[in-house]
C-alpha cells in the first residue's frame, strides 16, 4: 500500500533565503554530546574505503565509527563557517 503524503508548500525566492537563518538557529539549539540514539546510517564502502579507514583510525587510535564521526564533524563545520 502506498503511504499518501503532504505535498510541500513551495516558497518564494525569498522565503527560503529567509529561511536558511533559522535552519541555522536549529542547528545552534542541538546538543552536540546528546546520546546517538537519533538515527544510525549504514554506509556501503568499497574495499579501497575500508582500508583507507582502517588504517587511519588505527593510527588515530579511535574506532572506525568514531573516526568517520569526528571526520564528519570537522569537514561539516569546515563547510558550515
Amino acid at each position: 500500500m502506498r503511504k499518501i503524503r503532504d505535498k510541500k508548500i513551495s516558497l518564494s525566492e525569498e522565503e527560503f533565503i529567509n529561511n536558511v537563518d533559522n535552519i541555522e538557529l536549529e542547528i545552534k539549539k542541538l546538543d552536540p554530546d546528546a546520546a546517538r540514539t537519533f538515527k544510525p546510517v549504514s554506509l556501503p564502502l568499497n574495499e579501497y574505503e575500508f582500508t583507507l579507514l582502517e588504517k587511519a583510525a588505527k593510527k588515530e587510535g579511535r574506532s572506525q565509527k568514531n573516526f568517520l564521526r569526528q571526520a564528519l564533524i570537522e569537514r561539516a563545520n569546515l563547510i558550515l563557517k
